[in-house]
């Protein structure tokens, strides 16, 4: 018989520490069945930030392991109330694994040191052990403003060049394998500013990527299993007017002739339409960026993404 703890199963009667804090985490060996079997990781990463930094030392941590299953990674970032934690905490009492943390608030961070205490789950907090490290290795006091301020400024520059990569790399249909691993994918046919719109939310921190829809072109797979990884698919559209214009302007400059199908008024009104249908068939949250400009776009789209995480967390 398996028993549950620390979010991986251990067999009946295993011994090992109940609780690990990152001060001891490091001796403990996680025990595998009769065949080596370890089973999936589960993290849940707690950031008063976007968690980027989270993200990427997890990451980092678990290359070096000998991990056949993976693991899966929940990210619950921007918390910064106690409100907040009880909500987060609920969850991962539901689905426990491990937990890391990067809170400037102490009693922020007190609290999920007791919670995982109380609920026997591994837990390590990044920026609170580097703290202390660096205390005794200075001998300098402890600042929570000035350390917090520090903080903040170093993890949201991370996020801006982690997302701003991540846009390059996905840009204009590259690189579909990474789509499960956008906060957003921005589709829509040529010229309705997907890549603008992407640089600019990667500005703020958004891993988003983008793919252009060409007539009689198949999506791809990578794209149409985005519904069950809850990754947010935002698709673009505007009038044909407005579209037909934009592609001209487009051609004058590239110093080419007006007069191929990229500027026919009949292909354009049918792109347009066979686009919205695609949205509408795969449930896409829509956007007519018709008289909107690329922050306009971008605000929303910012949002909706806001939304969708607050949805995600319900009340104790």
């Amino acid at each position: 018989m398996f028993i549950a703890m620390f979010g991986f199963t251990y067999p009946q009667g295993y011994t090992g520490a109940s609780y690990v804090s990152g001060r001891d985490s490091a001796n403990i060996d996680i025990p595998a069945d009769d065949n080596g079997w370890i089973p999936l990781v589960r993290l849940h990463l707690i950031s008063d930030s976007t968690g980027e930094t989270l993200r990427s030392f997890s990451r980092a941590s678990l290359a070096h392991l000998d991990l056949p299953d993976g693991h899966s990674e929940k990210v619950w970032s921007l918390v910064r109330s106690a409100a907040k934690l009880d909500q987060v905490l609920q969850a991962i009492h539901q689905d426990p694994g491990i937990v890391l943390y990067t809170l400037a608030d102490k009693a922020l961070s007190d609290k999920i040191e007791a919670f995982c205490a109380d609920h026997q789950l591994h837990c390590y907090g990044l920026l609170e052990r580097s703290i202390e490290f660096f205390a005794r290795a200075t001998g300098h006091g402890i600042s929570r403003k000035i350390g917090s301020h520090h903080y903040h400024h170093n993890e949201e520059s991370l996020s801006r060049l982690a997302a701003m990569e991540f846009a390059l790399t996905h840009d204009d249909g590259q690189a579909p394998q990474g789509y499960q691993h956008a906060d957003v994918v921005v589709v829509g046919v040529s010229r309705t500013s997907k890549t603008p719109t992407c640089i600019y939310l990667a500005n703020r921190g958004v891993r988003a990527a983008n793919y252009p829809l060409v007539p009689g072109t198949p999506l791809p797979p990578e794209l149409l299993a985005l519904a069950s990884e809850n990754v947010l698919v935002v698709g673009l559209t505007l009038s044909a007017r407005s579209l037909l214009d934009m592609r001209r302007t487009r051609l004058d400059q590239l110093g080419q002739e007006q007069s191929n199908a990229y500027v026919d008024h009949e292909n354009i009104r049918q792109e347009i339409s066979e686009a919205r249908r695609i949205y509408a068939d795969q449930g896409w949250y829509t956007i007519d960026v018709t008289r909107r400009s690329i922050e306009e776009t971008a605000s929303i789209i910012l949002r909706e993404l806001e939304a969708r995480e607050a949805s995600t967390i319900k009340p104790a």
